[in-house]
């Protein structure tokens, strides 16, 4: 009995010991399970602490370049303040800037916090701020009048629209030609607008004839174009051009403005034969250019030995009848053309006669224009601009 209590006693020992070495390894496992738990939390507030860092970063702007940063200015402190800036700028950097203006669809809080650190703060900043083309007519009306700030204005937009255009400037009429000859009315059009009169008028010439006159009642009428279909169109063009050149909102075209300077620069032969194949067509627009080919402002283009000649034989009452309101430049051109006492003769006449009717002067002006038409076709005058420099 006493050997199996020692057995027992044994066993029950054996047992403890196996229970408690069974506790001793369970133990570690639990620490170690809550140990993961910490690791994980600071690995994660490391990552969110990185992140936040990252997205304050991605704010930050590279510096804006001065030019816009002037625009931005301007448009920030708004119409009221910046007219009177802009009365200092010269033309070249009042161009500038607004064309910088134009760009200005919308301002960023990190735009305004980099305009306030180079300009310092400005006061009740709208936070609709816009710049675009109603600012900057509105911009430039008031600081200048309706007069000059529209002239400032269009300008500036026919700048913009010219930097679209001006790899075709470096392309010879030839070049151009073989551009355009395979391309639709509507874009040989766009292009003539774009270019000089005088280069226009060259290649007109070289094209076919059949295209030329339908490019011709294209440009005789205004026409839009999307600015998604100008951006195809300039980009074909580009492809074009560098094929043949080994190293190379809406635009509105005032198509019979243009034409009508394009044929004026053209020799009267090639103008003639080109308005007499459209007359073929349509005889009514024909007719209205060539009598706006040359109007009565464009006597002041003319060669002086041309006007003299013009002017040596003519009625000096119906000289008075003609420059009856007409512009002081006019009548300077004219009076330089003629001797001091027929200018007295011609000036007396003027205020003698009083007030006229419109109507009557219109119909001298036109005889006038008819006459040196005629004097033209004799061959004894030009009547192509006067496009020479000249020094004393």
């Amino acid at each position: 009995m006493s050997d199996n209590n020692f057995f027992l006693k044994t066993y029950k020992k054996n047992q403890n010991q196996e229970e408690n070495k069974k506790e001793d390894k369970k133990q570690p496992f639990i620490i170690e399970e809550e140990k993961p738990k910490i690791v994980k939390k600071v690995v994660f507030e490391k990552l969110e602490q990185k992140l936040e860092k990252e997205e304050k970063e991605k704010k930050v702007l590279p510096p804006i370049p001065k030019k816009r940063l002037a625009a931005l200015f301007l448009v920030l402190c708004g119409i009221e303040k910046s007219k009177e800036i802009i009365k200092n700028f010269n033309e070249e950097e009042l161009i500038k800037t607004v064309s910088e203006i134009l760009a200005i669809e919308s301002i960023s809080k990190e735009e305004i916090e980099q305009v306030e650190k180079n300009f310092g703060k400005i006061s009740n900043i709208d936070g609709k701020a816009k710049g675009g083309k109603e600012f900057a007519r509105n911009l430039l009306q008031k600081s200048f009048g309706i007069s000059k700030g529209s002239e400032f204005f269009i300008k500036t937009i026919e700048e913009e629209k010219d930097k679209e255009f001006k790899f075709l400037q470096e392309l010879s009429e030839e070049q151009l030609k073989d551009i355009l000859k395979d391309e639709s009315d509507l874009v040989a059009a766009l292009i003539m607008g774009m270019l000089p009169p005088q280069k226009a008028a060259k290649i007109m010439s070289l094209l076919p004839k059949e295209m030329t006159v339908k490019v011709i009642k294209k440009m005789s009428g205004k026409f839009e174009i999307n600015t998604e279909v100008m951006n195809i169109i300039i980009k074909k063009l580009k492809e074009k051009a560098k094929n043949i050149k080994t190293d190379e909102n809406i635009i509105k075209i005032a198509g019979k403005n243009k034409l009508l300077e394009i044929l004026k620069h053209s020799d009267p032969k090639s103008a003639e034969l080109l308005l007499d194949e459209l007359a073929h067509e349509d005889e009514e627009l024909a007719n209205e250019i060539k009598e706006n080919i040359f109007t009565f402002n464009d006597v002041a283009l003319l060669k002086k030995k041309d006007l003299e000649k013009a002017l040596k034989n003519y009625n000096d009452k119906d000289l008075a009848f003609i420059l009856k309101g007409a512009k002081e430049e006019i009548k300077t051109i004219f009076f330089t053309c003629i001797t001091k006492r027929r200018k007295e003769l011609i000036e007396e006449e003027i205020k003698v006669m009083g007030e006229v009717r419109k109507k009557d002067v219109d119909d001298k002006r036109r005889a006038f224009i008819d006459f040196l038409k005629e004097m033209e076709a004799k061959g004894e005058i030009s009547l192509s601009p006067d496009t020479e420099i000249y020094v004393k």
